[in-house]
């Protein structure tokens, strides 16, 4: 495709074309400039005519960058490949195979798969993390509000870098670890928001 940016629904009528010309579902690997789009449409037979598909939800995974996809993008696209997906939902059809990948990209399976990744990581990190001694602590004394603060502000911090608004390092290893021996440190701007490397 030509190109660097699409939208949702740019993407999502592009599918439903490519759909209207084939009897069967059709999966799409949509690339443009050095990101690519996963579509799936759900179809259903038509209840006048049950030679003829009704196309309905398109389900879009958006934006995988090319180069360097997000872990999560990489989980998806395991998720889906025949292999994984045969040994969790045993399909037999095409048409079960197309239920099944419907099945895995429906938001609720992935948000239950969010939550209950976030639900792990926070039992691991009350397990380890210990904050001092003045942190915020529960009525059992434990630091639980502490890890859940530390949490929300993390996926607030990554909800910024999904949006452009920090800088890429701050999220490699190698190039905090090269700011900080540099002297280098980080201030949130008042103003913008936006992450500024100021010279100690």
């Amino acid at each position: 495709m030509r190109g660097e940016a699409y939208s949702r629904s740019q993407l999502a009528e592009i599918t439903r074309q490519v759909n209207k010309l084939f009897v069967m579902p059709v999966m799409l690997v949509l690339r443009y400039g050095r990101l690519m789009t996963l579509a799936v449409i759900n179809r259903r037979p038509s209840r006048r005519d049950e030679a003829l598909d009704v196309l309905e939800k398109v389900t879009l995974i958006k934006d995988i960058s090319v180069q360097s996809p997000h872990r999560a993008h990489v989980e998806i696209l395991h998720d889906l490949a025949i292999e994984p997906l045969y040994k969790a939902q045993k399909f037999g059809s095409f048409l079960e195979l197309h239920l099944a990948w419907q099945k895995t990209l429906d938001s609720s399976e992935l948000n239950k798969r969010f939550f209950k990744e976030l639900a792990d990581w926070y039992f691991w990190a009350t397990g380890l993390v210990r904050f001092p001694a003045d942190a915020l602590k529960d009525s059992e004394g434990k630091d639980s509000p502490s890890v859940i603060r530390m949490i929300t502000r993390l996926i607030f911090v990554w909800f910024l870098k999904e949006k452009g608004l920090v800088p890429e390092a701050l999220f490699r290893l190698g190039d905090v670890e090269r700011l900080i021996d540099l002297g280098w440190r980080v201030v949130i701007t008042r103003r913008c928001c936006r992450i500024c490397f100021l010279r100690r």
